[in-house]
C-alpha cells in the first residue's frame, strides 16, 4: 500500500496490524477440522511443534482385533484415564505391510466429518467443532477384498499449543474367516479293577472224613470170584475185635483145661 506524508501514521498502523494478526490466525488453528493439507503430515498448522510424551487418548477397537473381510471396525477415540478431553482430532488407517498412504473409507460421524487424503475418497476424519469431547466413535470399512493388518493413527488436540501427532492403536486383522476356539479335551485316566479270586484250599481231607464207597455183593456174583481172590483190608477196629476175640478164646481154653484135670 503506498503511503503519502500525510498517510504515513495509518500506513504504519495497518502495517503493525498485518504483522500481529497472521501469527495470530496461524496459531488459531481451524476450529472446523483439519483441511486436506495437514494429511500428509498430521500435524496442525498451530505454529508449534507436538508433544513427545505419551498420549493420555487412545483409539480403541470396539469389535475386538479380528474383523471378517469386506466387515466393519468400530473405533473410539476416547482419553485413557477418562479425565482428559481433547478439541480437535485426525484419524487415518493404514495398511501395516505399506503405510505409504491411507486405505479404506469412514462413514459419515455424528461429531465429526469425512475428507478426503491422498487421493483417496472419505478415508480420513476430522473434527467440526472445537468443543472438548472426552468420547468419537468411528465406523471405518476396509478396501473391497482387503486382508492384513491395519493400524490407526489420530492426532489429537488437546488445546492450541498441547497436541499428539499419530496416536497408534493396536491391530486389527482383516481376514476371510474367524479362527475357531481350539477345544482341548482332557482323558480321565482309566481306572483298572482286579478282582482276585479267594485262594482255593488245597488242605488234604482228613482220612477220618472220607466216606468210603460201599459196595454191594451179591451171592451170584461171587460165584466166579473163587477164580480171582480179592485182597480186603482190614479197618484198625475190625483187627482189635479179631485180638480181643483170641485172647478170650485162650483165656477160656485154659479155664476149661484147668477144670477136666
Amino acid at each position: 500500500m503506498p503511503c503519502n506524508k500525510k498517510a504515513t501514521f495509518t500506513c504504519a498502523l495497518v502495517s503493525a496490524l498485518v504483522l500481529i494478526l497472521a501469527p495470530v490466525r496461524q496459531i488459531q488453528g481451524f476450529p472446523n477440522g483439519a483441511p486436506p493439507t495437514a494429511c500428509a503430515t498430521m500435524t496442525p498448522g498451530h505454529g508449534v511443534d507436538g508433544q513427545q510424551s505419551a498420549s493420555p487418548f487412545m483409539t480403541q477397537l470396539l469389535d475386538g482385533e479380528i474383523v471378517l473381510m469386506d466387515g466393519t471396525v468400530r473405533l473410539e477415540l476416547r482419553p485413557q484415564n477418562g479425565v482428559n478431553s481433547f478439541k480437535g482430532f485426525l484419524v487415518m488407517a493404514f495398511d501395516k505391510a505399506d503405510e505409504s498412504k491411507p486405505i479404506g473409507t469412514f462413514k459419515q460421524p455424528i461429531d465429526g466429518k469425512v475428507i478426503d487424503c491422498s487421493a483417496g475418497v472419505m478415508n480420513a476424519v476430522t473434527h467440526t467443532n472445537n468443543l472438548e469431547k472426552k468420547s468419537v466413535t468411528l465406523d471405518w470399512t476396509p478396501p473391497k477384498n482387503f486382508m492384513g493388518q491395519v493400524i490407526f493413527r489420530t492426532t489429537y488436540v488437546e488445546n492450541k499449543s498441547t497436541f499428539w501427532v499419530k496416536t497408534e492403536s493396536k491391530a486389527v486383522a482383516v481376514v476371510l474367516e474367524i479362527p475357531s476356539a481350539t477345544t482341548t479335551t482332557t482323558m480321565a485316566p482309566q481306572t483298572q479293577t482286579t478282582t482276585t479270586a479267594a485262594p482255593v484250599s488245597t488242605t488234604p481231607m482228613s482220612v477220618s472224613t472220607m466216606s468210603a464207597p460201599t459196595q454191594h455183593h451179591d451171592h451170584a456174583d461171587h460165584a466166579g470170584d473163587h477164580d480171582h481172590p480179592t485182597t480186603t483190608a482190614s479197618s484198625p477196629k475190625n483187627a482189635a475185635s479179631q485180638s480181643s476175640s483170641f485172647w478170650i478164646g485162650l483165656i477160656a481154653m485154659s479155664v476149661l483145661s484147668s477144670l477136666l484135670r
